[in-house]
């Protein structure tokens, strides 16, 4: 199909998303921008090939992204430490100049949406925070904020298309007296104490205990997180990998837990892979993760698990 200038002047169509639209003061959430390569030039596409785009947060009083935890997983560069890729600066409450590539993952976001970033925000005060993304600025030597690769090379298509680039985030504000991530409605319900973080003093906070499947009032009852080293079966390979062995409470209303994984300590991902999951016949399942990679692949792997709203 032959394309013309116009068709491709608006080659990345970017849409933001919310891994929960609705928060409590104090809870969080994941914001993820993605793209998509526009219809007019997908058969003709081989892959986005660069982004280049700003976060604008016009309500800081009432959602506050942690910028500088801003992660980049799909693209070339997670954490955006290298010449081509950045996570960007903070100016005001927006963030501006974030960019990366994907030079080694050919078809981003030419068949499906590709996530561009993804950042966690916490809940300040009660409102609404309407996000949105435009194209990057900041960096005069960035030309473009989106370059689409053609099949068979050439000059490449250009341009993103923000129309749908918004989303609104509410916060509600319930009382959390002790800042352990439970409202004190939520405390008085499960019999823990809405002035402590941490009811039977046993290093656990309630959130954890109550996501964990533990007694929040009986230290006794502690469900620690275990790491362990497992054998399993990876697309027909039998590989040692490092794990993690977590309980958790399905029954917890708007808790949950995130495994992440690290190399260095300092980039953790959502990439930990789950390798069982065991219906304990108490209301509680115990669940293994892995490392990505084997221990036979690499020098080290990192698991971590958190309570999160």
């Amino acid at each position: 199909m032959k394309v013309s200038s116009a068709q491709a002047a608006d080659s990345v169509i970017v849409t933001i998303t919310l891994d929960k639209a609705s928060i409590r003061v104090g809870e969080m959430t994941k914001l993820r921008v993605w793209g998509k390569v526009a219809p007019a030039v997908e058969s003709s596409s081989d892959r986005i090939f660069s982004w280049y785009v700003d976060c604008l947060n016009p309500a800081p009083g009432t959602a506050a992204p942690r910028w500088d935890e801003l992660l980049m997983p799909a693209s070339d560069s997670p954490t955006g430490a290298t010449s081509s890729a950045s996570r960007g600066t903070t100016q005001g409450a927006n963030r501006v100049g974030i960019r990366n590539t994907f030079l080694t993952k050919p078809g981003a976001g030419v068949l499906t949406s590709v996530e561009l970033l993804e950042v966690e925000v916490a809940g300040v005060a009660a409102g609404n925070a309407v996000f949105s993304v435009r194209a990057g600025t900041g960096n005069p030597a960035v030309t473009y904020d989106f370059q689409v690769a053609r099949q068979g090379g050439g000059q490449a298509f250009t341009g993103g298309d923000y129309t749908s680039a918004s989303v609104i985030l509410t916060v509600t504000d319930d009382a959390d007296d002790d800042h352990d991530g439970l409202t004190n409605a939520e405390e008085a319900a499960i019999g823990s104490n809405p002035l402590l973080n941490d009811t039977d003093y046993d290093g656990l906070s309630d959130l954890e205990e109550y996501a964990y499947g533990s007694s929040l009032v009986s230290p006794s009852s502690a469900a620690r997180p275990v790491a362990a080293r497992g054998i399993v079966n990876v697309g027909g390979v039998m590989s040692e990998y490092q794990e993690l062995i977590v309980r958790r409470n399905p029954a917890a209303q708007r808790v949950s837990i995130r495994v992440e994984s690290s190399s260095d300590l300092t980039a953790w991902l959502l990439n930990a892979a789950l390798v069982s999951s065991v219906n304990n016949a108490d209301g509680t399942v115990t669940e293994t993760y892995r490392c990505p990679q084997s221990v036979q692949n690499v020098n080290r792997c990192y698991l971590r698990v958190t309570a999160v709203r």
